[in-house]
């Protein structure tokens, strides 16, 4: 499995957050051990 894209870090959080904590947003990245970084300008032109 390619690495590239933190395929491993987010699976590994996945695992852990559904076995041992309610499932949010938040608890998911407590428990990602990579770096997160989000483009605000980007999700605010994001229409729903």
């Amino acid at each position: 499995m390619d690495d590239a894209n933190g395929a491993i870090p987010i699976r590994e959080a996945l695992i852990t957050t559904a076995k041992y904590q309610d499932f949010t947003p938040i608890n998911l990245l407590q428990n990602f051990s990579g770096e997160v970084q989000f483009d605000i300008q980007k999700i605010l032109t994001v229409k729903g």
